[in-house]
């Protein structure tokens, strides 16, 4: 298991550039446990998300967002390579995603299983948040939203915690999902279970449950 030490593990929450250096770990190196620290992101991120549900989310609950969005981009275990195989056309059933809700209950405590299964991306979505993954991983896209999670509780706080209201079109927040979707599409994959089963079950349920969040960020 690749260790983290406390003094990256206190950096990584205190803030990260774009220079961020991220770990090479991949789904499919042998013997390789879930990572302490990635399971510590999990479990943040399941209280974010029944924190989001109970529609009380404040300045100090995206501050907290951003927090662990930097730190999961120094754990996240290195996909490019996922990103580069052959797309697959299989799509999720019903019952693979209440197994893998099921997965998420029993590591962070919450039930997803209510949660309406993604929508398949499209063909051109796919192949652009796929050429980005192969590219640079999930790294930099995570420390780009966390630099938006800030922004967004800098702007709760100045309006005393009262909700956000969009005031243009364009929404800069939702840009991330297609790249969430995609990651959380490819580390759940079966071919990743086989691989590696400890990590491929604790990096696919920190996929789809960080995906829910922002998705409600969105």
């Amino acid at each position: 298991m690749h260790q983290i030490s406390r003094r990256l593990f206190m950096g990584s929450v205190a803030g990260a550039g774009a220079g961020l250096a991220l770990p090479r770990v991949t789904i499919a190196e042998p013997r390789q446990e879930a990572d302490p620290v990635l399971m510590h992101v999990g479990r943040e991120m399941a209280r974010l998300y029944k924190q989001q549900r109970s529609g009380r989310f404040f300045a100090e609950h995206y501050a907290s967002l951003a927090s662990n969005l930097r730190l999961m981009a120094l754990v996240f275990p290195d996909i490019r390579a996922l990103a580069t195989r052959k797309p697959s056309r299989h799509h999720d059933t019903p019952a693979e995603h209440l197994k893998r809700a099921e997965e998420v209950r029993r590591q962070f405590g919450i039930d997803i299983s209510g949660e309406p299964m993604p929508a398949p991306l499209k063909a051109a979505e796919e192949a652009k948040a796929r050429a980005q993954l192969a590219l640079e991983g999930l790294g930099p896209t995570l420390v780009k939203m966390a630099e938006l999670a800030d922004a967004r509780g800098r702007d709760r706080a100045r309006n005393g915690n009262a909700p956000h209201v969009h005031r243009v079109q364009y929404n800069p927040y939702c840009v991330y999902m297609p790249v969430l979707k995609m990651v959380a599409t490819l580390v759940c994959i079966p071919v990743a279970a086989l691989l590696n089963p400890a990590l491929y079950m604790t990096v696919c349920s920190v996929a789809m449950v960080t995906q829910m969040v922002w998705e409600w960020v969105c």
